[in-house]
């Protein structure tokens, strides 16, 4: 139930079961800073879409794989646990689960794009405030890993092409060395 002066921001939607709402919604927050900004775990059974038509798109320009190999190579992962109460709403046995991942502040050097700096203030149970919290964009980390496998196929595509022509190369020399051996035994009247 919502107070009076909040009703008219959650409307039925014109699709059954539904409704919508204009405007920032937080789960296990008081101050979300994006269209639905969640303080906790999310169980998704479906998949989490993304538009990428590319009739919506403009300024498409291809992207240096060597480079993304670069920086995808640049990248530390760690083992980590979160701080105690950091991960207020979530399941209590995540906090002490382990994680692996970047760090934001290594990122930021790295792939600037990928961090972002929030207006969120993050309580310690230590007494501690966490001030501007750094997140980081995994779906960027992911293309950027995309382009890095491709910039490693042209890679081992090279190896492959300059191994062929090496082994054709040490074929042919083999087969002249051959021919010279027996030319040199048929001279001597050996066999």
């Amino acid at each position: 139930n919502f107070d009076n002066d909040c009703d008219y921001l959650w409307l039925k939607s014109s699709t059954p079961e539904s409704i919508y709402h204009h405007g920032r919604v937080g789960i296990n927050t008081d101050k979300p800073e994006e269209a639905l900004s969640v303080n906790g775990n999310i169980r998704v059974t479906g998949c989490i879409e993304h538009p990428s038509d590319m009739r919506i798109k403009t300024d498409i320009l291809p992207v240096d794989s060597s480079r993304q190999l670069e920086r995808v190579c640049q990248m530390r992962l760690y083992q980590y646990r979160y701080k105690d109460g950091v991960m207020r709403g979530a399941n209590p046995s995540n906090e002490s689960r382990h994680q692996v991942g970047v760090l934001a502040q290594e990122l930021r050097d790295i792939l600037p794009d990928a961090v972002h700096e929030t207006n969120t203030d993050v309580p310690l149970s230590d007494g501690g405030t966490v001030s501007k919290l750094l997140v980081i964009n995994k779906d960027r980390i992911l293309m950027e890993t995309v382009g890095a496998v491709q910039g490693l196929k042209k890679i081992a595509d090279d190896v492959n092409h300059r191994l062929d022509s090496l082994e054709k190369g040490f074929s042919q020399t083999h087969t002249l060395k051959n021919s010279k051996d027996r030319f040199s035994r048929e001279g001597t009247g050996e066999t």
